[in-house]
This record gives C-alpha cells, structure tokens and sequence, in this order.
C-alpha cells in the first residue's frame, strides 16, 4: 500500500490480510542443548536461504543448531555452500505436499527463519507458522513486519546487514528464556481466518459494485 502511495496511485487502498484455515496449535518442542531451526519454501536467490546459510555459518556454537531445509532446491550454489560449511548441522528434505506435512515440520523445529531479500507483502508461510504456534525470524522488509513483531511473536533482522541474522540466533541461545517469550507470543498471535477473509473480500466486492452502480452513465 505504502508503495503505491509513494508511486502516486490516489485511489484509496484497502489492505485485506490473506487467510488461513484454523488449525491446532502444535506441542512446544522442548530446548534442551540444540536449537533446531525450519526454513520453507522454494529454494531461490530472492528468497535468500543463502544469506541464512552464511550467517549460520559464522555462529561459533555448531553443535548445537540443526537446520531443517523443506523446499525445492533451484539454486546449485545453496547446496555447494551447504556442503562445503553446514554439512554436519544440514538437511535438505525436499517439497512438502499437504498440511500434514507441514504439521510434521513444524512440530519438529523451535524456530521457522524467513531470510527473504526482497519485498514480500503477506508471507503465507509466515502466517502458517504463527497459527500453528511456531516463531519466526524474519526479514524486516516489505510486509514482513506488520505480522512479525519484534520480542513478541518472533525477531526480525536486516537481511542486508552482515551479522544481523546471527546475532538474533546467539541470543537465543544464549537465553532459552527468549525462545519461551516468542514461542508463547507466537502461539496467542490472531491469525486471519479463511472465513473472515471471504466475507471481508465479499464485502469490498459488494462496496465496488454498488459505487460502480452509483458512478454509472447509464
């Protein structure tokens, strides 16, 4: 919105949150020594998985992350940079194909990282995580931080800013008590219902027609 505002567009918009079908939240995962960490989605430049590889890779504490990578692989140098400094702490699982998938993953990790470096408006993974009760780490760019709050529900970074990411992820090991803060955050986040967003979308719909009706020449 803020874009076309700046653009010069002078129409007023709305911004309608994308919505997702409820669902139960996941158990916590308990944090003992290692923190397992979730990244999903394609794996593309733009989405920046590399730049999240290479922070992770400057994190002194190796043996206690495990990185978790669900997506298609479509980047060639993801998987050599992976090889050649994660290859202990990585996985690479492939695409996953339905929300018991997802289920699966999130269950299975204390964080979901977000590293896009490019202005994403409304991430669908994002919003799947919170209304499963998983925090995220996100870029702060674009939409991102209208859902993600920083310490509440999850930390956002500078994806552009050399270190930024890692600092976020020592802190959390450094103080598992910020993990219990995020994750609780996480877990009372409202997250847009599918219903809420139909008959908010049926609404704008019946508010253009009756304005297009009044606007008519005929």
């Amino acid at each position: 919105k803020k874009r076309y505002e700046e653009e010069g567009f002078q129409r007023a918009i709305t911004v309608l949150p994308l919505g997702v079908h409820q669902t139960s939240k996941v158990e916590k995962l308990p944090f003992t020594s290692r923190l397992s960490i979730g990244y999903l989605g394609n794996i593309a430049r733009h989405k920046g998985l590399l730049v999240m590889l290479r922070e992770l890779a400057t994190i002194g504490a190796h043996e206690k992350i495990g990185i978790e990578i669900h997506g298609n692989a479509k980047d060639a140098e993801v998987k050599k940079f992976a090889r050649r400094f994660l290859n202990n702490r990585i996985r690479f699982h492939g695409a996953y194909r339905s929300d018991t998938d997802l289920r699966s993953i999130l269950t299975n990790i204390h964080l979901l990282i977000f590293p896009s470096i490019w202005e994403e408006n409304c991430p669908l993974v994002i919003r799947e995580a919170l209304i499963y009760g998983v925090p995220v780490i996100a870029s702060n760019i674009g939409g991102v931080p209208e859902i993600i709050k920083h310490g509440i529900n999850g930390f956002l970074f500078d994806p552009y800013e050399k270190g930024a990411l890692a600092r976020q992820i020592e802190s959390v090991l450094e103080n598992p008590e910020m993990l219990e803060s995020i994750t609780d955050g996480a877990r009372n986040t409202k997250v847009e219902r599918m219903e809420e967003h139909v008959s908010q979308m049926c609404d704008l719909y019946q508010l253009a027609l009756k304005d297009g009706a009044s606007n008519s020449p005929i």
